[in-house]
């Protein structure tokens, strides 16, 4: 059946079996073998053709699930773009609200009062910041005492906390 499919094999055996049974024994070798060879280039074409489809298949879908992850990360990305251009926008427009209410509004307050509540704040803030000074400067004093004196693992425990 094989020897059927090649053109002029027919002829070639005619031709070769008159020369001899030799000469034709050898012409169906050959032209079994052609018929092989044919058969076998003609199964690795068709197992080539399937893998690549196959492999078409497979990179389809990749490609696919690629453009997948990205059009979600795109849309993600863009809701997040717009909340932080909205929040740029309240920020600016109160920060523009705000200075608008500084320039506009003077300080009720006439020089006196002014000077004055300048003055509590400044109390306030020294009477708190005083004891701290204080117990820094008698730490101080403390150890320029010790190292006058040379005397300082007796007295080690009476640094003021």
């Amino acid at each position: 059946m094989l020897l059927a499919q090649i053109p002029g094999s027919e002829t070639a055996i005619t031709a070769a079996a008159n020369q001899g049974w030799a000469f034709g024994l050898i012409a169906l070798i050959l032209c079994a073998f052609m018929a092989s060879l044919a058969w076998l280039v003609s199964a690795m074409m068709k197992q080539a053709e399937n893998r690549e489809a196959r492999m078409a298949e497979r990179i389809n879908k990749l490609e696919d699930m690629n453009n997948m992850l990205v059009k979600e990360q795109r849309d993600t990305l863009q809701v997040i773009l717009q909340q932080n251009q909205k929040a740029i926008d309240d920020n600016t427009a109160a920060l523009q609200t705000m200075t608008k209410a500084l320039l506009d509004k003077p300080c009720m307050l006439d020089a006196a009062n002014q000077s004055n509540l300048v003055g509590r704040i400044l109390q306030h803030l020294v009477d708190a910041a005083l004891p701290k000074v204080e117990k820094v400067l008698a730490n101080q004093e403390i150890l320029l005492h010790r190292m006058q004196t040379g005397s300082g693992q007796e007295n080690a425990g009476k640094l003021v906390k």
